[in-house]
């Protein structure tokens, strides 16, 4: 069902132009430092309470993907009291309410205004750029614009970060900035799907180079999403990818000249790790995982209560496995939130994933809605490892990115149900 989101003058609302320079520093942030990323999100939550207590704005109540977000911080909260750590537990529960309310702020504040989602993704592209000249500098000169070298035990490069995630903050990056230049080319060129093709696969060839494998295969499954409904609504095109493939590949090995032999030696790496996966570093963790998800099945050691929880167990081949999360989103929530809490994240994921996936946007503009399906869905995909999803350097990016695309998917349907950009339909 369909409602229209009222419309209350607020001090955001009365000055949209506030958002065009707040949006650039709110995007570097939530990337650069985890203490920046978690004040900036800790200040929108805190933001947005504010707002709707003195607008009176329930509205929000509305929307699924948000009710279904503050349900398993409900869930969170309550099941605390039973965590074998309750007075950690619910000090994480709490205050994980802080990322659901950032992404609804920029969802009903910040990206309300089209021009800010433009202006965001067009700072996008620069970031991205700028991530990628830097790293490739720190490859090609051993150290990047500010000092920073290879990192000694893999010798793989930070680029502009403090540590080795310049592939997948780049992977995040990449879809702000791609939506960014799918709309200004495909108002300057009628070559654009190929000219954005092409831009896709030399991404995928620079986060190949930061040796990230995990990251990488994402990347490609995107790229390989791209291409299939690409072809699919227009055959024409299977003539082109080739050609940008092999310049791709001629790029790789281009930039593995620079860089060190240990980028190469970790494709061998990770065929061995696939064939022998449960003596692997990741399958030994993953063991850790569904061991301390049996110490509380139903409804699971408390959140953030992981580590803590693993350490405890008497067990020798997990002690020694016991690491901060289990690098696993899944796994993490099924631990720390057990099978029920497990349901409650599927519900929200269904609840996000369902905007994305509504037929009319798709057939409005296939392309787009790809890219803001894939965005999500490299988040999401459940037998890859990944950073902690409660943990701030890791959730601002994800809930950033859950926001823009939901917000952008916003706008398709209003272009279809003729409504005003100030005036969109909330129907996610």
């Amino acid at each position: 069902m369909k409602q229209e989101m009222s419309v209350n003058p607020t001090v955001a609302e009365k000055n949209p132009n506030i958002w065009l320079y707040v949006i650039p520093l709110l995007l570097i942030s939530i990337f650069i430092r985890k203490a920046l990323s978690d004040a900036v999100v800790s200040l929108s939550a805190i933001f947005f309470i504010v707002y709707v207590i003195k607008y009176k704005r329930v509205d929000f109540l509305s929307v699924p993907w948000l009710r279904a977000a503050l349900l398993f911080f409900a869930y969170g909260v309550i099941t605390s009291f039973f965590s074998p750590f309750p007075h950690e537990a619910l000090t994480q529960a709490v205050i994980f309410i802080r990322w659901p309310l950032f992404a609804a702020t920029l969802y009903f504040i910040a990206f309300r205004n089209e021009e800010n989602l433009v202006v965001f993704e067009r700072t996008a592209i620069v970031f991205l750029l700028f991530i990628m000249a830097d790293t490739l500098l720190q490859m090609i000169h051993g150290t990047d614009i500010f000092g920073r070298t290879l990192q000694e035990e893999y010798h793989r490069p930070t680029g502009p970060f403090v540590k080795l995630v310049a592939g997948v903050y780049s992977l995040k990056v990449f879809f702000f900035a791609f939506v960014g230049c799918y709309f200004i080319f495909k108002q300057k060129s009628k070559a654009y799907e190929i000219i954005l093709t092409a831009i896709y696969a030399l991404v995928a060839v620079f986060i190949l180079s930061t040796g990230e494998r995990v990251v990488f295969l994402l990347m490609f499954m995107g790229l390989i999403l791209w291409l299939g409904i690409l072809i699919y609504k227009n055959p024409a095109t299977l003539r082109y990818i080739l050609p940008i493939l092999a310049v791709s590949i001629g790029g790789l090995v281009v930039l593995l000249s620079f860089s060190s032999v240990a980028i190469l030696s970790r494709a061998d790496t990770f065929v061995d790790l696939m064939n022998h996966f449960p003596e692997s570093t990741y399958g030994r963790i993953f063991h850790a995982a569904t061991e301390v998800w049996k110490t509380q099945p139903i409804i699971g050691v408390g959140t953030r209560m992981y580590s803590e929880t693993c350490e405890t167990l008497a067990l020798p081949d997990v002690l020694n496995w016991c690491n901060r999360h289990p690098h696993n989103i899944y796994l993490e929530v099924l631990s720390q939130a057990g099978v029920i809490g497990m349901m409650v994240f599927l519900y929200m994921l269904f609840c996000i994933f369902r905007p994305l996936l509504q037929k009319s946007i798709w057939q409005q503009d296939y392309l787009l809605a790809m890219v803001l399906f894939t965005s999500v869905l490299v988040i999401f995909w459940p037998i890859a490892s990944s950073m902690s999803i409660f943990a701030n350097n890791y959730a601002g990016p994800v809930w950033l990115t859950i926001a823009w695309a939901l917000s952008r998917a916003r706008f398709l349907q209003a272009a279809i149900d003729n409504a005003k950009p100030q005036l969109v339909r909330d129907s996610q």
